[in-house]
């Protein structure tokens, strides 16, 4: 539960690297150097979360600017810093988007990140389900799929 987690809170040493929205540019693979364009920031994570949908499940409108045909990452990033109240005043706002407004919580908007962890016990899962330790990467990939509806 939320408040389990928060009462005995983890926090993971990371580097994340993300690439700013911009055009069109060649995908990148996870094993090569970043480019210069690429802005990094090196830090304790409570929270890293990477959205392309503006909810993650009915009640949870984890990323209120997001929309399906944006083309844009938005990650949710909350430091070590945060203490344990004031994690609890934002997580009682992701039900109206509000926790967005927290001074603890940064979005970023990207086109492309990386999230490479510099420790050993990171907790890493993707749409719930937990993946391996290691570096985590994503990209954008503008009108790769068309949807009919």
């Amino acid at each position: 539960s939320c408040t389990n987690r928060i009462i005995n809170l983890r926090t993971y040493m990371g580097r994340f690297s993300y690439k700013p929205p911009i055009p069109k540019s060649q995908p990148l693979d996870v094993k090569d150097p970043l480019p210069k364009d690429w802005i990094t920031i090196e830090t304790e994570f409570i929270l890293f979360w990477a959205c392309q949908v503006s909810h993650a499940a009915s009640n949870t409108f984890n990323s209120p600017k997001s929309t399906l045909d944006d083309g844009i990452f938005r990650v949710l990033v909350v430091r070590k810093d945060c203490p344990r109240l004031e994690l609890i005043k934002m997580f009682l706002k992701i039900e109206t988007g509000g926790h967005i407004e927290h001074d603890a919580c940064e979005v970023y908007e990207c086109s492309a990140f990386r999230l490479q962890p510099l420790c050993e016990g990171s907790f890493n899962d993707l749409d719930g389900e937990e993946v391996e330790q290691g570096v985590i990467q994503g990209e954008v990939i503008p009108s790769a799929i068309k949807m009919f509806a």
